[in-house]
């Protein structure tokens, strides 16, 4: 992103804000006055259930504590050396092709629900928009889009559709990937 204008202050505010929101989780669980990616952060980089335990009054237990500093260390660790930050507003999401050809070359049409609240109804994303694959290696596996939305197409959900219109599809393009994986 740094080499497609994005400038550095921009990642060193996002990497300080990641330090910041991995600092001090576990004493935050242990006060109470923790947060649902305290619990999160818990819940994926351990086979135990963080959430469970705190809910049942544990969130003082020696061994859990332990855990959770063990998790706070190996989170900064991979800030450090990883550099995976959190975008707001950035979703993980399949890619499929427009097999019905509603969509021009060069759109998308994108809509996800809301992991963390399945209740909420699905946000269709429209305007210009950013893509990658994941790693994203080289400034070319990052493009920016066209979002649409096609009423055509709300039945699917949690899924990014490329349109299959053009002389080279945008998912070959992000890393000479394809949709299949391969």
């Amino acid at each position: 992103m740094h080499e497609l204008g994005v400038r550095e202050e921009i990642f060193i505010q996002l990497f300080n804000e990641a330090v910041k929101e991995v600092k001090g989780m576990a004493s935050r669980i242990a006060s109470g006055k923790h947060t649902f990616a305290d619990i999160k952060r818990g819940n994926q980089l351990s086979t135990w259930p963080v959430q469970a335990m705190v809910e049942y009054g544990f969130q003082r237990d020696a061994c859990l504590q332990d855990l959770l500093k063990v998790i706070e260390c190996r989170s900064l660790s991979d800030l450090r050396w990883r550099a995976r930050l959190q975008i707001q507003q950035g979703v993980y999401l399949l890619g499929i092709p427009d097999e019905l050809e509603i969509l021009k070359e060069g759109e998308v049409f994108c809509r996800y629900q809301n992991p963390d609240d399945p209740e909420e109804e699905a946000q269709v994303v429209t305007g210009m928009c950013i893509i990658c694959r994941a790693p994203a290696l080289h400034p070319g596996d990052i493009r920016r889009v066209k979002a649409v939305d096609r009423p055509q197409l709300h039945h699917l959900r949690n899924v990014i559709v490329f349109s299959v219109k053009g002389e080279r599809d945008l998912p070959n393009m992000l890393g000479g990937g394809d949709l299949d994986g391969k």
